[in-house]
Order: C-alpha cells, then sequence, then structure tokens
C-alpha cells in the first residue's frame, strides 16, 4: 500500500510542476490561470518556480533566436512595457492582495465578483455547499466548495485531472493533508476520500472537466441524481 501511496504522490507532483510550466509559459485556460494566479500570490515555493521557470525560457530563447535589427525607438517601448508590467505585478499578484469582500486572492474575487452572492451556493451531497463559476470554456467546471468542520466527500474516482486549491482551512486524504495554499492535483483514475479539518472545515476553488464518480456502491445512485 505504501508503495501505491508514494507512486500516487509522485505523480501529484510532476501534474503539479507542469501545470506550474505551463502556467510560465503562458498556455492555460481562463479557469486554470485563475487557480494557478491565486495559488501564486498564497504559495512564495510556487512563486520562485514559475520565476524559475521563466528565467530559463528566457535564457533559452537568449540563446536560441537570431539577432535582428532594432527600430531606433526599441529601447524606449522595452522600458514602456517594463513599467507596465512592474505596475500589473505590483496591483494584482502582491502577496499581500486579499479581497476583502470576498477573503480570497483578487485574481479569484475579480473572476467571481460579478456573479456570486449568498443565494448562489447550492447543497450537494452531505449538505455540502458549492458556487458554480461561470467559464469562457463550458466544457470545464470550476466551483468553490465549502466543507464543513470534520464534513466528508465518499471515496469517489476522477474521469478527468482536478485541480483543487485550499483557500481557507484544510482537508486531507488517503495520500496527504492540504493546507491553505496547496494546489492538489488529482490525476485521472485516482480514488480517494476527502475529510475537512475537524475544527475550522475548508474552502476551496476546484477546476476539471468532468464530475467525480462516486466508487462505492451505496453512493453510486448520487452520480445520476448530483454533479457533485
Amino acid at each position: 500500500m505504501s508503495d501505491i501511496i508514494s507512486k500516487i504522490r509522485e505523480m501529484q507532483r510532476e501534474s503539479y510542476r507542469s501545470l506550474l510550466s505551463e502556467y510560465a509559459a503562458g498556455t492555460l485556460t481562463e479557469a486554470l490561470d485563475v487557480l494557478v494566479c491565486s495559488h501564486l500570490i498564497l504559495s512564495p515555493h510556487a512563486r520562485k518556480f514559475v520565476n524559475d521557470c521563466e528565467q530559463v525560457a528566457g535564457a533559452m530563447m537568449e540563446n536560441m533566436c537570431e539577432p535582428v535589427p532594432l527600430e531606433s525607438d526599441a529601447l524606449l517601448n522595452v522600458l514602456k512595457m517594463i513599467d507596465e508590467r512592474e505596475h500589473l505585478v505590483d496591483e494584482n499578484y502582491s502577496v499581500a492582495e486579499i479581497s476583502k469582500e470576498f477573503d480570497v486572492p483578487l485574481p479569484l474575487a475579480e473572476f467571481i465578483a460579478c456573479n456570486m452572492d449568498k443565494s448562489s451556493w447550492k447543497k450537494g451531497i452531505r449538505e455540502i455547499e458549492y458556487f458554480d463559476i461561470p467559464t469562457s470554456d463550458s466544457r470545464v467546471v470550476s466551483r468553490l466548495v465549502k466543507l464543513s468542520a470534520g464534513q466528508v466527500i465518499p471515496n469517489h474516482v476522477h474521469k478527468r485531472v482536478e485541480y483543487s486549491l485550499v483557500l481557507e482551512g484544510e482537508f486531507s486524504d488517503q495520500y496527504g493533508v492540504y493546507k491553505e495554499g496547496d494546489l492538489l492535483v488529482m490525476d485521472e483514475g485516482t480514488i480517494h476520500e476527502v475529510r475537512a479539518d475537524e475544527i475550522n472545515g475548508c474552502t476551496y476553488l476546484s477546476v476539471t472537466s468532468c464530475p467525480a464518480c462516486f466508487s462505492n456502491p451505496v453512493y453510486r445512485v448520487l452520480n445520476i441524481i448530483y454533479r457533485y
């Protein structure tokens, strides 16, 4: 059993690093881009990893690209772009930038601000609360999930990759404990049972392209009733 857990954990780490690398390359979809932006605000380790990826990519481009003649105003244009970029980083990606209204990182707060109110929250199995966030891709389900203290989501299998960013509290499964700021990647075919912290519960952001499927025969009927 320990070998299986170790293998799954390593797969999760590789998928996580791959996700951050794609973010650095600018190839993520809207929902995943918001998810990773929010994660970077909460995780210094993730920010360093992305920064390293960007530096490596920049060095590769510098070594591979042939020099070309520059326009006379090229330097001024580059300096202007740097100034604009620095302003954007200071404004949207500062570690301190947590929305006071929603108590989540600003990239996520701006994503949900126009769509969220108290009546937007729905109840799923076992009174789990969730809020679906509209995205530009109808194939992607992006949602906030709120678990009360000690609440459990029974064993379920992921038909597609699911990304879960812990925003408040913590939860655990067979493979580890995930605290505020942690980003968990559950690969396709992985089975786990989620249990919220016994005292503070948990709120997290989930992004996936396919709903989970309950594996326990007792709960399989819920696959028809609920999308989560």
